[in-house]
């Protein structure tokens, strides 16, 4: 009988871990089950949330935020690939640790959407919308050591698209650590030899 340590899990026999990759009603509700889920588990210390998405809608990346606030553990964050958008604003609201894979990006620009009806309608809709985003554009600055006004003129200064490589991102403080979590498990494999 021979023990190797190899990369896994902390705990039990799987990472407490949810990846994310779209935002949608039913992506955001299954993400607070498996959130509220895991929180509620003895055996879990801390929730590592995967995250590699080109984003999707403002109202269910609230929910998911306010689900990893209301979370009595830290919720780890992970941007791999690219974490754009929504994906952007995840990464960066964690509540433990925000983790950035060495090859990703975080993609970061306002709250967009789509009006149509009359020009009273449109004009409520604009204003909504408007709403959201100061909402979310303050979100992004509370979580670096930017003020609103300078995040603000920073995403101005992009062109309204602002895209971070790793070394860029833990510049403002969008993210605590460059790099993957790495986990260790101790296994016994059994061999016949």
């Amino acid at each position: 009988m021979q023990i190797v340590k190899v990369k896994g899990t902390p705990h039990s026999e799987s990472l407490p871990s949810i990846w994310v990759n779209e935002f949608s009603f039913e992506s955001a509700q299954e993400f607070c089950q498996k959130i509220w889920k895991l929180d509620s588990d003895p055996e879990v210390e801390e929730i590592f949330v995967f995250v590699s998405s080109y984003g999707g809608e403002a109202f269910p990346c609230l929910m998911m935020i306010e689900a990893m606030i209301a979370c009595s553990k830290p919720v780890n964050t992970i941007a791999m690939g690219l974490a754009a958008s929504c994906g952007a604003i995840l990464s960066i609201c964690g509540t433990g640790k925000r983790f950035m894979a060495p090859n990703s990006f975080l993609h970061i620009h306002h709250v967009s959407g789509g009006v149509q009806g009359d020009v009273p309608t449109m004009e409520m809709e604009v204003k909504n919308i408007d709403k959201v985003n100061d909402k979310m554009m303050g979100m992004i600055a509370a979580k670096s050591n930017l003020t609103k006004k300078e995040f603000l003129a920073k995403l101005k200064d992009s062109e309204k698209e602002w895209r971070l490589n790793p070394k860029e991102a833990i510049g403002y403080r969008f993210i605590d650590v460059i790099g993957v979590p790495k986990f260790l498990q101790t296994i016994v494999i059994s061999a016949d030899f």
